[in-house]
Order: structure tokens, then sequence, then C-alpha cells
């Protein structure tokens, strides 16, 4: 750290003189004012000068973490009302993962939610017409070329355009939103496919 230049100069100087410096901040520049405090602060830490310096300081701390306490608790207030107002959508990845390993339909009814949310309610047809003849398009593909066992690739295919089609398009890439929770919707699409499991199994 760079020595202060007015230490030495200021050294010989009274107590007086100290003092008149540091409260002449119209004379002196702050790295003067700062050299007589530490030469007086050393010589007397009872002085009334020092004390005051010194009580000056604590009080602007002070202020400063009152202005910070203040500051973090704005932010944090305008993050809740951020969260409240945020729509609960279905994730990327949820609806991935519902459209690859139950089929594409399943995955845009779950982007018609989201379509709901985001006041797209007019695309919401699009989304499920998308679903119904892809899904139907990968029955018939599958059948025609004898392709045994779950279409994952198909699917996977499926859920993309859902993902990077009609949900950058019409919600939004950077989007902010709560993540709604599709436990529920798990247990639903696990019941709904068990029979096309098993028919395709004992067929």
């Amino acid at each position: 750290m760079k020595k202060n230049r007015f230490l030495e100069k200021f050294e010989k100087k009274s107590n007086t003189e100290l003092e008149e410096i540091i409260s002449d901040n119209k004379t002196y520049v702050k790295e003067a004012r700062n050299a007589a405090f530490e030469i007086l602060q050393n010589r007397d830490k009872e002085n009334e000068t020092v004390l005051k310096v010194e009580n000056e300081i604590k009080a602007k701390i002070e202020q400063n973490r009152i202005i910070e306490e203040k500051r973090k608790k704005e932010i944090s207030t305008e993050n809740i009302f951020e969260e409240l107002d945020n729509p609960n959508l279905y994730s990327k990845k949820v609806i991935m993962g519902f459209s690859c390993f139950f089929s594409t339909i399943f995955g845009s009814i779950l982007l018609m939610h989201n379509m709901d949310k985001t006041d797209n309610s007019k695309v919401k047809i699009y989304v499920m017409s998308f679903g119904i003849l892809y899904t139907v398009f990968t029955i018939i593909l599958m059948n025609t070329l004898n392709i045994n066992g779950l279409p994952l690739i198909f699917n996977l295919i499926g859920g993309w355009i859902l993902n990077n089609f009609f949900w950058n398009k019409y919600i939004g890439e950077n989007i902010s939103f709560n993540e709604k929770n599709y436990t529920k919707q798990v247990l639903i699409s696990v019941l709904i496919i068990i029979p096309f499991v098993l028919a395709m199994i004992y067929s």
C-alpha cells in the first residue's frame, strides 16, 4: 500500500494544527486530512476531534448499512412479486420427456396448457392438431416399416418441434416462468399408456 506523503510532513505539527487540517475540507485534500487524523489519533485517542471523526465514521457506516438493507429488502420484494406474476408452465424438459416416453400428443397437451397461460389460446388448436397428426403419422409409418418397440426417435423429433417451433415462436425463448408440478400428469399418462403397451406385448 502506498504511504501517505503527508504523514512525514505533518508529524511535527501541533495537535491544534492537526485539528484545523482535519476540519478544513476546502483547503486540504482528503489525503492530507487522513494523514492529520492518523497522526492525531496515534497521539491522543481521546482527543475531541478524533472522537468526533470516529463517531461520524460510525454514523456513516450505520447509515450505509441501513440503506443497503433497505435496498436488499426492496429487491427481495420485487423478486417476490415478479415470481407471483410469472405464469406456471410446464418446462421444455417436461414437454420433451412426456413426448419421448409417452407420445408427442402427450407433450402437445402440456404445451396447450402453456399456451393458455401465456395468452396464446388461439394457438392451442394448432398444437393439438400437430400432436394428433404427428402421432397418427408415426403409428402409420411404424406399421408400414414394421418397426417394433416404442418409437422413441419419432417422439424425440415431435418433442423437439413442440419446443423449438411452437414454444419459441408463440411463448418466447427467454420467458420467465414458474415450473408447474407434473406428478399428476405422469400418473394419468401411465394409466392411459398401460393398455396400449400390454396390447403390443400380447398381440
